[in-house]
């Protein structure tokens, strides 16, 4: 079980899973209006949790609720940012591929060139979007003019659908 699909009270800290379960109490530990208790202080001997602040004493329970809510949203703000380099590498990826036909665009007397006809591709030429079964069959019957990858992936395309065929009449 991965830590997504843990529920919400449940909390894994290391080797620790700490659960929440509230069986007739429907309240949370709030710390009073007058000090948020932000800097505990833990006394070894009388298992006593102080404030630092205003001197308060507060009960071990609470300060132990307080510590599993901090990190788990400073565990959830991980998981957002960890989501969000994600969505900008996955987006990093598509620009590269544009940028660097940019480039090729932006050289002084050169286009980048088609793989499959070797032919240039200017700016002004817009990019479609054909069937496969259909662009496989068109390249069986009428072959590329140039050589290349062109050929060689027809070959491939070929190769590959009369596999698929071959295994869908057994």
């Amino acid at each position: 079980m991965t830590e997504d699909d843990l529920p919400h009270n449940v909390i894994n800290l290391g080797e620790w899973r700490f659960e929440r379960v509230k069986t007739g109490w429907h309240g949370q530990c709030a710390a009073p209006a007058d000090c948020a208790h932000r800097s505990l202080t833990m006394d070894e001997n009388g298992h006593t949790c102080t404030c630092k602040d205003c001197g308060k004493q507060v009960s071990a329970y609470w300060a132990l609720e307080m510590c599993l809510a901090e990190y788990g949203r400073e565990y959830q703000k991980l998981r957002n940012e960890r989501r969000m380099i994600q969505k900008r590498d996955h987006a990093t990826l598509r620009t590269k591929a544009a940028q660097r036909i940019d480039a090729q665009w932006r050289k002084h007397g050169t286009v980048p060139c088609c793989p499959h006809c070797d032919r240039g591709i200017f700016p002004s030429d817009v990019l479609g979007i054909v069937g496969k079964a259909r662009e496989i069959a068109e390249r069986e019957t009428n072959p590329p003019k140039y050589g290349g990858a062109a050929k060689a992936e027809v070959v491939q395309l070929a190769e590959l659908a009369s596999q698929n065929t071959g295994s869908a009449h057994d």
